[in-house]
């Protein structure tokens, strides 16, 4: 695996082959509470995972050039980094598959000079990159900008419908880390629907007629594990939902917070591979749902 670009609206570098680099994703946050005369502490995560903490990304490289004055103007370039602020980090796994890439903005960078090496046409930097967010994304479809940007030409989502409750559906995480998604529930009055697969919202297709009449009666999705116990579970507290409700994991934002229950105390996520969704709203009447997620893992 390999770091070769960090790009935002300002910059767009190439990092040039590296000598070493720590792209994964390990640490998390333990919290205990220990009271007088127990024996170990208690877990306040209970059986649920820890969650994972805040990284660094270490990387160095050589940088060569033909005169000391080309080197001087390679450092500048590296040293610049620290006031572009938050961008795109990219690595290849070097496994043929996408590039992935996490938000990040440089920590710290270092410069190492023998001053008796002379002529000064090579020099050893290290930079470390700060990531709040401890995920690689990728897609195997993606495609980049300059500002690291993603071009994709098609959307990044999952339509399905039309659901009403009890119907399940499936989507797939190909990464090795949880996906937090952009969950959207809209009511339809009237629409296209594709029999079989392949259908999305908004394509031409059948035209099916009315489906729901125009209002979903507090939709929402949830996950269950092998045991049926319901792991997440997100809805909105509304009596009618006649405009689309947008419930977004990644910023963990809702389209109205006052119309937003979890229960389960958690937002949605993806796990890693296939996972059966379930659909339900209050008076079985049907909306469509799009998921809008990226391939996650914790391994660059």
């Amino acid at each position: 695996m390999r770091l070769v670009r960090f790009a935002n609206e300002l910059v767009n570098y190439t990092i040039p082959g590296q000598v070493s680099a720590t792209p994964y994703f390990g640490g998390t946050r333990q919290q205990s509470v220990v009271t007088a005369g127990m024996i170990g502490a208690f877990d306040t995560y209970g059986d649920a995972p820890f969650p994972d903490t805040d990284e660094t990304v270490t990387t160095s490289w050589w940088l060569e050039a033909d005169t000391p004055t080309e080197l001087r103007t390679l450092v500048d370039e590296v040293y610049r980094l620290k006031s572009a602020g938050l961008g795109r980090l990219f690595i290849d796994p070097q496994n043929g598959n996408a590039l992935r890439w996490t938000r990040a903005k440089v920590a710290r960078v270092d410069a190492s000079e023998n001053v008796a090496a002379r002529p000064h046409k090579r020099l050893r930097v290290t930079v470390e990159w700060y990531i709040a967010t401890p995920r690689w994304y990728s897609r195997a479809d993606a495609t980049y900008a300059a500002d690291g940007s993603e071009t994709i030409t098609t959307p990044r989502v999952n339509d399905v419908g039309p659901l009403t409750s009890g119907d399940t559906l499936t989507i797939t995480n190909n990464g090795n880390a949880e996906a937090q998604g952009v969950f959207t529930f809209t009511p339809k009055d009237e629409g296209a629907v594709f029999f079989g697969d392949g259908y999305r919202f908004g394509d031409p297709g059948l035209y099916f007629g009315s489906l729901g009449g125009g209002n979903v009666t507090r939709p929402g999705l949830l996950r269950r594990n092998a045991a049926g116990t319901i792991l997440q579970r997100v809805f909105s507290t509304t009596s009618n939902l006649p405009t689309p409700y947008t419930v977004n994991s990644e910023d963990l934002t809702v389209t109205t917070y006052s119309a937003f229950n979890t229960l389960t105390g958690t937002w949605l996520t993806i796990p890693p591979g296939a996972t059966t969704f379930e659909a339900f709203t209050l008076n079985s009447s049907v909306y469509w749902l799009t998921v809008e997620f990226w391939d996650t893992w914790v391994s660059g």
